[in-house]
């Protein structure tokens, strides 16, 4: 396998258009995995169920081994459009409640795993920016030694502690494997810039069509998940290509903050669409951490552009305001929005309270933790992170986090790059998110690492530049 960066990998982003098919092969790759699964999900919608997998990790590799930039390209779209792949599947093939299709995005986040190990024994991670990474994955490490003691008394199972390990690893080697690639910022930039702007079309504009019609694929997915795991809360939101509304917000959220520093001219038009969808998700905790991410995009900004983002901002508002109240719109979100003046009654904030109250103190007093895979828990990334690391493990990759954060508000050339001060707005935002979620790993861990990864190579390049010019 490649190295980490190969200076000679070629860029998909070449070109000024997006239509701009180039490197072929990489293309012909990509356009082979889409055919070969709308055929499947028309045809043998069983098989692609087994082979999408591993498809998709063939093709993963491949870019990986020779364009950089496609392959984080890549890795974006297959988070943003597995659960709508596997939905399209279950509705032609019966549905799978553990569906071997969600583990894609996961297998291809952690191509880079192997690199990443070479990296640590190899060289000098300090010195390359690579600290945190590593930090946080001796954390984690401890925590699954932890756990290994759970199976041997039988309290848990190696395949749930596999598949939390992979929730955990997956999204610090994906964020890992951008920042390795600081050499290549300018294409990185570029890349993350273009993924994100279709990401929102593509993602908000299905979202609306949610609302107004439900495709049947997505109907039988509710329906069943209503059956199986009682969500009723699931028939009052819309969740897009994602696999709930929650993920389908924390992926809105990049898209809307990196809008705001988008020179496209539809970005307009774009990001109403995307906001009323983001709104419908109805998942207030995310609309909380997009405002704070906005606030530090534009607080961080040079007075030029945050004239320019403010009128944006106003712009918008006097767009999406009228249609958030009137129908078929308001009905849906004035419940949502007065729920915020009516806490007391919130049945959300009253049940995270009681769990606070039921672990965190027995969440840190426990020095050495119950091991990864011990306490199934979503509504609280910090009890989780206790009960699972205790102290032992929380030292290692609570620094690691305090060193990330360190490392993206350096003082660097980098600070007036817009894209790097919009990336560190999406990183934070999704960090504020962590008393109400666990959302250091699996979508929303993706999200902040590969983020947090990518200011951090900013960072580095601009550092290097400077230094190559004296």
């Amino acid at each position: 396998m490649s190295s980490l960066y190969n200076p000679r990998q070629q860029s998909f982003t070449k070109g000024n258009s997006f239509f701009n098919l180039q490197p072929a092969s990489a293309w012909m790759a990509i356009l082979g995995l889409v055919v070969f699964t709308l055929l499947g999900v028309l045809g043998a919608g069983k098989i692609v169920r087994l082979a999408f997998p591993v498809a998709s990790f063939g093709v993963g590799v491949f870019l990986y081994q020779r364009y950089s930039t496609f392959y984080i390209s890549f890795c974006w779209w297959i988070w943003f459009l597995a659960p709508l792949i596997r939905r399209l599947i279950d509705f032609r093939s019966g549905y799978q409640d553990q569906s071997i299709i969600l583990i894609t995005p996961f297998l291809i986040s952690l191509i880079p795993a192997l690199n990443f190990l070479q990296y640590i024994l190899k060289k000098y991670p300090y010195r390359q920016g690579g600290l945190p990474f590593i930090l946080a994955l001796i954390g984690i490490l401890y925590s699954f030694s932890i756990g290994l003691t759970n199976i041997l008394d039988h309290q848990s199972s190696l395949t749930l502690m596999m598949r939390r390990l992979i929730e955990w690893i997956s999204p610090i080697t994906f964020g890992f494997y951008i920042l390795a690639n600081w050499r290549n910022y300018p294409n990185l930039k570029q890349n993350l810039q273009r993924t994100f702007f279709w990401g929102a079309i593509v993602m908000g504009g299905y979202g609306l069509i949610q609302f107004f019609f439900m495709p049947p694929w997505d109907l039988y997915w509710r329906e069943k998940v209503v059956e199986l795991r009682g969500f009723a809360n699931v028939e009052h939101t819309i969740w897009s290509t994602s696999n709930s509304n929650g993920h389908f917000a924390a992926l809105m959220i990049p898209c809307l903050i990196l809008l705001f520093n988008h020179q496209n001219t539809w970005r307009i038009p774009v990001a109403i669409v995307s906001i009323l969808a983001f709104l419908l998700a109805q998942v207030r905790t995310a609309w909380a951490a997009c405002i704070i991410g906005i606030v530090l995009l534009i607080s961080n900004l040079h007075p030029r552009l945050q004239i320019r983002i403010i009128l944006a901002l106003l712009v918008l508002l006097l767009a999406v305001f009228p249609l958030a109240t009137v129908e078929p719109f308001s009905s849906m979100l004035d419940a949502r929005f007065q729920s915020f003046s009516n806490l007391e009654d919130d049945v959300s904030l009253n049940s995270r309270q009681l769990i606070y109250q039921a672990y965190f103190e027995r969440a840190l007093l426990n020095p050495f933790g119950h091991g990864i895979a011990s306490i199934d828990l979503a509504d609280s990334g910090v009890i989780v992170m206790f009960h699972e690391m205790g102290w032992l493990g929380v030292l290692p990759y609570g620094g690691g986090l305090v060193l990330l954060f360190l490392q993206m508000f350096q003082k660097t050339p980098g600070r007036f790059d817009s894209s790097l001060i919009a990336s560190r707005a999406t990183a934070c935002s999704i960090f504020a998110m962590m008393p109400n979620g666990v959302v250091v790993t699996a979508l929303p861990g993706v999200i902040f690492w590969g983020f947090a990864g990518f200011v951090i190579a900013g960072h580095k390049y601009y550092q290097q530049g400077l230094l190559n010019k004296d």
